[in-house]
């Protein structure tokens, strides 16, 4: 083995490996001797100093590798514009044949801290100790290969960092960078083979991972009523929910909105506060009686007040002031009551044609009462939940907004926005970049569906074009040229709009949080990033072959 390794490194010629020696011969002609250069091996203190990023790496790999292999919470990087772990490790760049790379990463530190502790072996003959450095040398420069390769699949290809995997490609690169430039690196022969091998290997990694599939990024969930127990002189039996009235008082997951809870229900009920930013101006029914006859007396009226004033009666001053406001209430509760006679089913029929109740997971509410994107009356409405900050959510958008163009108006989507911010929602517990301004735009949303509902789809389709989330600023300019300004200011100062946004929080709270955006239908649910077009057209249309 030693004449086959010195063999192979002789073959180069070059100044690294041989040493050109000046000899005399006896004749006086200059000749040249050449001998092969001893190969230097790193000390064990230079592989300890080497250990410690390989161990760093290592377990860095090993940790990617269970959060791989069991969809585990990453720790410190759940999500943001910038640093976003499960977008980079749930990608179809992160696996190779279904292994995830953190796995082959785990697998490659293990041969490189083994390869690394032969070399230490003084004991070993040298040949052994030389083919274990190269080994060390090959893994390393394989390491930081895939290192640079990765790196920029985050920053060109998938726009999303992940901190953990930067931390693992640093290691790898310092690695290879510290062996490559210390005096211990291998002669040129086999650091040409070994870096062949490594370059063919990822060239290898990318063609598997190029004609990969994109992996199911997406949750189904299944929503099973409860089995209710009636028992009756015949024994026990079981019935399905459906063959139950709820009792008074009773949840029947009737979702109201803001303000409309019954007594009994106020799960969704936001807490009712008091709005000093803006008053309505009151109406005249509002008005005091004495505030109302002011200004509505006559000029007779006006001197018999006078008159009344100069005697000091202060019982027939009242009875001056409060005659003409409760004739002229008379005469309105009059003309609400001949309204009423006159046509009894008028306000009941206008009732009816604004009640549309949309089931979803086991809750129910009225199309009518709800943002919603389309006609209360569409043949088909689900309801999505979602927030115009999150990146998944833009995704999922684009197949909603391409199954509305399938459908046409035979689908209307109910859009409740769930802004992931812990300012306005608190089941989000840690706050992104990504997400500042996610209440403020939810707030934005449900004003302009109370504006216009009309106005608020064109809105809604807009917040979702281009690659990111427009800014509050932005979005506010356009929703302005869209209703007017004095319309949405007027909305906007109402605490309506923040109560719509806490019911959507709280409802998303009932559904166990999670991923958003959520596509929610009677009996089942999607969560998480969802494309397939075709394949949501198909639910839409089972949902209401099931009813």
């Amino acid at each position: 083995m030693d004449a086959l390794f010195k063999g192979w490194c002789m073959s180069s010629i070059s100044k690294d490996v041989l040493a050109p020696i000046e000899a005399l011969s006896g004749d006086g002609n200059n000749r040249v001797r050449v001998e092969f250069r001893r190969l230097t091996l790193p000390s064990n203190r230079f592989l300890v100093l080497l250990a410690v990023p390989m161990l760093v790496a290592l377990g860095i790999s090993g940790y990617l590798t269970y959060v791989s292999l069991t969809a585990a919470k990453i720790l410190g990087c759940d999500g943001g514009s910038l640093f976003n772990c499960s977008h980079v490790i749930y990608s179809k760049w992160s696996k190779v044949f279904g292994i995830p790379v953190s796995a082959l990463a785990l697998g490659t530190y293990v041969a490189m801290i083994a390869a690394a502790a032969v070399t230490s072996i003084r004991n070993l003959s040298r040949p052994a100790r030389l083919m274990s450095w190269s080994a060390v040398t090959g893994l390393a420069i394989a390491a930081a290969l895939a290192g640079l390769y990765f790196i920029y699949l985050q920053v060109f290809v998938l726009e999303h960092l992940c901190p953990w995997c930067l931390g693992a490609h640093t290691c790898g690169l310092l690695i290879a960078g510290v062996i490559l430039f210390s005096r211990s690196r291998i002669a040129l022969p086999p650091l040409v083979a070994v870096s062949g091998l490594a370059a063919a290997g990822l060239a290898m990694m990318i063609g598997i991972q190029i004609n990969s599939e994109e992996p199911k990024k997406y949750e189904e969930l299944v929503y099973t009523p409860p089995v209710k127990t009636q028992v009756d002189e015949a024994g026990t039996f079981t019935s399905a929910p459906g063959d139950f009235d709820a009792a008074p008082g009773e949840d029947d997951g009737m979702m109201l909105p803001p303000g409309m809870e019954d007594e009994d229900e106020d799960l969704f009920a936001p807490p009712i506060e008091e709005d000093d930013s803006f008053i309505e101006p009151p109406s005249e029914d509002d008005e005091d009686v004495t505030t109302f006859q002011l200004r509505s007396l006559n000029n007779f009226q006006l001197g018999l007040l006078g008159q009344l004033a100069v005697t000091r009666n202060p019982l027939s001053l009242v009875m001056v002031l409060q005659e003409p406001a409760m004739q002229e209430k008379g005469k309105q509760q009059q003309n609400q009551a001949a309204g009423k006679a006159q046509d009894p089913k008028k306000k009941k029929a206008k009732k009816q044609a604004k009640n549309r109740i949309i089931e979803f997971m086991g809750r129910k509410l009225n199309a009518y009462q709800w943002p919603i994107d389309g006609s209360p009356e569409a043949k088909h409405i689900f309801v999505e939940m979602f927030d115009y900050t999150c990146p998944h959510c833009r995704t999922t958008s684009k197949a909603i907004f391409a199954a509305k163009e399938n459908m046409g108006d035979e689908l209307a989507v109910v859009v409740l926005p769930v802004p992931m911010n812990t300012a306005c929602n608190p089941s989000v517990t840690r706050d992104h970049a990504v997400h500042l301004e996610a209440c403020q735009l939810s707030e934005l949303a449900v004003a302009m569906w109370r504006c216009d509902a009309a106005k608020f789809s064109e809105w809604h389709r807009w917040m979702f074009e281009g690659k990111d989330s427009p800014n509050y600023v932005t979005a506010l300019a356009k929703a302005t040229e869209l209703v007017g300004k004095d319309r949405l200011e007027k909305e906007l100062k109402k605490k309506t709009a923040k109560a719509y946004v806490k019911s959507h929080c709280k409802m998303y709270q009932t559904l166990n949080g999670g991923p958003i955006p959520k596509i929610l239908f009677p009996r089942r649910a999607i969560q998480g990033e969802f494309t397939a077009v075709d394949t949501l057209t198909t639910m839409i249309k089972e949902q209401a072959a099931k009813k």
